[in-house]
């Protein structure tokens, strides 16, 4: 039952976030054709989304110099970490939550905009810091570095922008 909970909770952290992202599209964009059926839709927006994060993240790596204690999480691993199901951190499942409502958070407070690159995530292999990195449309990246408090919660200790 609480693992069915923790699920749910953390599944709506999850959507919060891609809907406050979302919500900042062009209302040009919100058109018809998107309320396809998804096989229809997954095709044509899988191919560009799929290679564009890759490069951003590595962009964002590059621009800030960002050592290999980080790794790259995907969007997608949001939940899984509230769940203590990502394998290459060493952290428990309280610790997970914590972390995967602070990314929710954060990455749904980016600034993100339907005409910047997806948001980046990278943590730290022991949990206590993370950061949010983008690629704007202007070709400037922004990066916001998260870092683990004594009460459990994770503060924002550094906003940069190159």
């Amino acid at each position: 039952m609480k693992k069915a909970w923790l699920a749910l909770l953390l599944t709506s952290l999850f959507t919060t976030a891609l809907v406050g992202c979302s919500s900042k599209q062009e209302p040009a964009q919100n058109t018809p054709a998107q309320q396809e059926t998804p096989k229809q839709a997954e095709p044509s927006t899988n191919a560009p989304a799929a290679s564009a994060p890759q490069t951003n993240t590595s962009e964002v790596r590059t621009a800030f110099g960002l050592s290999g204690d980080y790794l790259d999480l995907p969007s997608t691993a949001i939940p899984s970490l509230g769940l203590g199901q990502v394998e290459k951190l060493a952290i428990d499942q309280k610790q997970g939550l914590a972390l995967a409502k602070a990314v929710s958070s954060a990455y749904s407070n980016s600034g993100w905009t339907q005409q910047d690159s997806p948001p980046s995530i990278f943590v730290t292999t022991d949990g206590s810091q993370f950061a949010i990195g983008m690629k704007k449309q202007d070709g400037s990246f922004t990066l916001e570095t998260y870092e683990l408090q004594t009460d459990g919660s994770y503060k924002s200790v550094s906003k940069q922008t190159k």
